[in-house]
């Protein structure tokens, strides 16, 4: 389980073959790891699936089973569980129609450290969140990243996009100020116009 852990698969899978995860641990076989892995899943503590034609194995814990996850599931605000409900629709107006089983369940962790990362900045945490990941998808760069479907790769470079959309920001700010125009649309020009 650590190993897992360790690996973040509580909010995305993992993808590591038995072998991968024994020498990742220091065993020599990989029967043990098998052998803990079907244990595991037994319980109902992590998801498990083949992938593809090697020995890859799609592996997630399943943070609603896992009594050591409650400290998770208790700081995801209903904010969290809004943020990839957008992101989803996001991704489905883009082109992407597959989502694995429970996704929203499972990016809420990702949305919520994306939105911890906002507190204390100017408005809504949710909204402004909604406002960069948008920047993000007209971004070509950053669409590509965004189109993986998963917060959680996003909240890896959550920070870079958000400091592109502030330079960006700034700097579409001060052109429209160069032009006469603050960002809400008003004309400092005309507003001397009529005191002169």
């Amino acid at each position: 389980m650590s190993y897992l852990v360790r690996r973040r698969a509580i909010d995305h899978e993992i993808y590591d073959s038995e072998q991968t995860i024994a020498r990742a641990l220091g065993y020599k076989d990989r029967e043990t790891i098998a052998a803990s892995l079907v244990r595991l899943e037994k319980v109902g503590w992590i998801t498990v699936r083949h992938r593809g034609n090697w020995n890859t194995l799609a592996i997630q814990i399943n943070c609603d089973r896992l009594p050591a996850c409650a400290s998770v599931r208790d700081k995801i605000s209903k904010e969290a569980g809004l943020l990839a409900l957008w992101y989803k629709g996001e991704l489905e107006r883009n082109g992407i129609r597959k989502f694995h089983k429970n996704w929203l369940k499972r990016s809420e962790p990702s949305a919520q450290n994306i939105l911890t990362r906002l507190e204390g900045k100017v408005g809504s945490a949710i909204e402004l969140a909604k406002y960069i990941l948008a920047f993000g998808f007209k971004q070509p760069h950053w669409k590509r990243l965004l189109m993986r479907g998963s917060l959680y790769h996003v909240e890896k470079y959550f920070n870079k996009i958000l400091l592109e959309c502030e330079l960006w920001h700034k700097s579409h700010a001060k052109q429209q100020t160069i032009a006469g125009q603050t960002i809400d649309g008003g004309n400092h020009n005309a507003d001397r116009d009529r005191t002169d």
